[in-house]
């Protein structure tokens, strides 16, 4: 009888023990293979670049964080952006996606007829 009563302590423990591991919360390391696919980006004045996120199935939420009146983003999708550089200066664009985040810094720069016509 003895016996028994410990053989269902030992069993009643393993079960919580199994049930204790299986409940741990698993370590979420795809936020290390996240990239973007530029971090510089050169632009003159009226163009257009995409930039995209790699290693992730999830949306992407793309916002402006300086230099707000240089560039536009357009065609927000859930993988990639468009930036359209609208004047000279210097921007930075954010990429969130849940507690990951990445910064991409954009120079916008006059082109040789905007020197030109700036001149005349």
């Amino acid at each position: 009888m003895n016996h028994t009563k410990h053989t269902k302590q030992i069993t009643t423990l393993l079960v919580a023990a199994i049930v204790a591991s299986l409940c741990q919360p698993t370590i979420d390391t795809s936020a290390a293979s996240i990239k973007l696919n530029k971090t510089k980006i050169q632009l003159t004045q009226g163009k257009t670049t995409t930039l995209k996120v790699k290693g992730t199935k999830k949306k992407a939420k793309w916002s402006i964080k300086s230099g707000k009146k240089c560039l536009k983003l357009q065609k927000k999708r859930k993988a990639s952006v468009k930036i359209k550089a609208l004047k000279v200066g210097t921007a930075k664009v954010q990429c969130k996606i849940g507690f990951w985040r990445q910064k991409t810094c954009v120079n916008l720069d006059l082109t040789r007829s905007d020197l030109l016509l700036r001149n005349k």
